[in-house]
């Protein structure tokens, strides 16, 4: 619904804005109108409060007691009861035929319907006997068996013996198919034996010619060319592998590496030693005197004797 009214701001003299004229006083009357007719449709529309007074307030519902109630906006209620306490919440059957019926309030309802189920009877025969058995529940299970001995050719298909002389004539033929497959099979399970491992005696030569010997023999090489041994022995030195191994390669590695470990040590101590003195020994250098360097690199001894030479070359000797 929309406005009846805009609502029109007047201003005080000497504002000219909001003069008193027909377009806005016929404005508010149109307003007033519109709003007038309206509250007639509203009075002519509205609920008579009588009515409202018998209509529904609110509606509960009781489940234990499957009750309605029904309140009114004058206070007064209504309920409605549907009996849930009646229905029948289990049933029983008897073995005599009695119905029983328990409501939710625990009342019983009765009933017999034996005339409504029907007897069979089971009669023994000198082919079936039947047997009847009743259980705690009392239902009766019934069981159908043959007579022992009672099975004759005339119960029977009249080809019914030939028919059993082919079909054990064929059980026949099937086993000996049986047995022979039987025996290739374990032929060949010899054979596949013999491939694998050997020992099995139906090849020349086949315990060093089957898989096993070959994975063994490769596991030998294999060993030889890492470790330089064959079942733990070391290969001799005439075997390819002597020089070929990983063991070999690794050996002599330790060996340069020990060589190079002297060298280097033997290198520092040259590097570190001093110039010998009357206490330390160490390097000497020739006065150029009485002991200069011969161009060959010879030393030469000037001014000594043969004796004190002879003694002095002992001491390199």
């Amino acid at each position: 619904m929309e406005k009846a009214f805009i609502n029109f701001l007047w201003k005080n003299t000497p504002s000219i804005d909001s003069p008193i004229n027909a377009t806005n006083l016929n404005s508010i009357n149109n307003g007033l109108d519109t709003v007038d007719n309206r509250v007639i449709q509203l009075d002519a529309n509205k609920a008579d409060k009588a009515d409202f007074l018998q209509s529904l307030k609110s509606v509960s519902y009781a489940p234990a007691t499957g009750v309605w109630t029904f309140t009114y906006n004058n206070g007064t209620t209504t309920t409605v009861d549907q009996n849930v306490e009646k229905i029948p919440v289990s049933f029983s059957l008897s073995p005599q035929g009695i119905l029983t019926m328990t409501t939710a309030d625990g009342t019983q309802f009765t009933c017999d319907i034996s005339t409504l189920i029907k007897t069979y009877t089971f009669n023994d025969s000198t082919d079936i006997d039947f047997t009847v058995t009743t259980g705690e529940t009392g239902n009766k299970t019934i069981v159908a068996s043959i007579v022992d001995g009672s099975v004759t050719a005339n119960k029977l298909q009249p080809n019914y013996l030939a028919d059993v002389t082919t079909q054990a004539q064929n059980a026949s033929g099937s086993a000996n198919s049986a047995l022979s497959s039987a025996n290739s099979a374990a032929a060949d399970a010899l054979l596949a034996q013999s491939y694998a491992i050997g020992n099995s005696g139906v090849r020349t030569g086949e315990n060093t010619d089957n898989a096993k010997y070959y994975k063994e023999q490769a596991a030998l090489d294999g060993e030889a060319w890492t470790r330089g041994t064959r079942a733990g022995v070391p290969v001799p030195s005439t075997d390819e592998t002597y020089e070929n191994n990983s063991k070999y390669f690794s050996d002599l590695a330790d060996t340069y590496q020990q060589q190079a470990k002297e060298y280097r040590d033997q290198a520092q101590h040259i590097v570190n030693i001093d110039i010998a003195t009357t206490q330390i020994p160490g390097i000497v250098m020739p006065d150029g005197d009485t002991i200069s360097i011969a161009a060959n690199g010879r030393i030469k001894y000037e001014g000594i004797t043969n004796t004190e030479y002879s003694a002095i070359s002992a001491l390199f000797n």
